[in-house]
């Protein structure tokens, strides 16, 4: 997981690494690695049978939970200028977030200064996890399908300087998007962790254009470094700094502990995005018809909807935008429940809606559909 700080003071070089081995290494190459939280521990089938629930049943009518309640849609991005009209926000004061569906996003980010006169003021496109194939599989013939289609291509992507890569499953980690990436944005910087640099050389990438990072390391770059020397008046002293933090994929048990620090240490985030499903795991359970409760095993793979409130809570994030869920999954039943328990589980922390008005923009959070904005004011 990565997060992006834009500062305006220059900060000297990460510290230098440790000699004892990191706790979340397993071997001293650091090709190996673990969970060093006792909340990465997943339940055994005993503690899971203990609960005293069947983790199958039939779909009641969700429409009663909520009946507000409303399934999301593919639509065409327009970039955030929608939402910017509405709000009466400019680019300049925000940063603009677009969902491209699973947990894929492009984020514009504002670089300030002032540009010559007939040029538009620059940002910085930065891509997460981007996924625009059929298939999330080894081939375009294995792997869960898309229930919903992308809502654009990478021909249609505004721009992309960087692209984050949270981790290398093949929901995120797609390998025809990243060739085409790389045909289409030959420059972007690539933000991985550690062990994937290789593989992205092997098709390609120049290794200067990847930076492999472990936890709690970042890389720090001024605009220029991104090519917009060429514009005027960009402060030299304007910072970019891009962290790797520590993420738990594998748990079960309480939310990890390691999302507090992290909001300790870098927080409040003006927007987030917070995986609150499964995503494709186990799909074909509800495209049968059949309703798996997130509740049991599903829970020791990905966050529950009331798991990515309380992250949200513990990394003080100010807007956060729903991701993992409604797109390689098994049935519409199933997109819409997420969006159910996500709406319960934020109500049960009062947490407002992200259309919420709200005295300074903070604690907010929703879905909203796959190709549409959100404009969060920059703190």
């Amino acid at each position: 997981m990565f997060n992006t700080i834009r500062s305006k003071t220059w900060s000297p070089a990460s510290s230098k690494p440790k000699i004892t081995r990191p706790s979340h290494h397993r071997n001293d190459q650091g090709t190996a690695f673990k969970n060093p939280w006792t909340s990465a521990n997943p339940p055994s089938w005993t503690e899971l049978l203990l609960q005293g629930t069947f983790p199958l049943g039939w779909y009641d009518d969700l429409t009663k939970r909520h009946p507000e309640t409303r399934d999301i849609k593919v639509v065409a991005p327009d970039w955030g200028a929608a939402v910017l009209k509405a709000s009466g926000l400019s680019r300049q004061e925000c940063v603009v977030g677009t969902t491209l569906g699973h947990a894929g996003a492009i984020v514009e980010l504002p670089l300030g200064g002032t540009a010559k006169h007939g040029e538009a003021k620059k940002s910085l496109w930065i891509l997460y996890d981007p996924i625009f194939s059929r298939r999330a599989g080894p081939t375009q013939y294995t792997g869960p399908g898309r229930m919903r289609p992308s809502p654009c291509q990478v021909s249609d992507l505004p721009g992309c300087d960087v692209i984050m890569i949270s981790h290398n499953h093949y929901d995120h980690l797609d390998l025809a998007t990243i060739e085409t990436l790389l045909k289409k944005f030959p420059k972007a910087i690539y933000f991985v962790p550690l062990g994937n640099k290789r593989w992205l050389c092997s098709l390609g990438v120049k290794e200067a254009r990847v930076q492999e990072l472990d936890w709690w390391q970042n890389r720090e770059y001024s605009v220029q470094d991104f090519g917009y020397e060429g514009f005027s008046t960009f402060s030299q002293d304007v910072l970019l700094r891009f962290t790797c933090v520590p993420a738990q994929h594998n748990s079960g048990r309480d939310v990890c502990p390691v999302f507090k620090e992290i909001g300790q240490k870098f927080g409040p985030f003006d927007l987030s995005f917070i995986p609150i499903w499964r995503g494709g795991t186990l799909g074909f359970i509800s495209n049968i018809g059949l309703r798996l409760s997130h509740n049991d095993i599903p829970t020791t793979f990905h966050t529950s909807p009331l798991d990515a409130i309380d992250i949200h809570k513990d990394v003080q994030s100010r807007n956060t935008v729903a991701v993992h869920f409604g797109t390689f999954i098994g049935s519409q039943n199933e997109s819409l429940e997420s969006i159910m328990e996500f709406e319960e589980a934020r109500d049960k922390r009062n947490v407002l809606a992200l259309d919420a008005q709200s005295p300074d923009d903070r604690d907010r959070a929703g879905c909203i559909n796959i190709g549409a904005s959100f404009a969060a004011r920059m703190s």
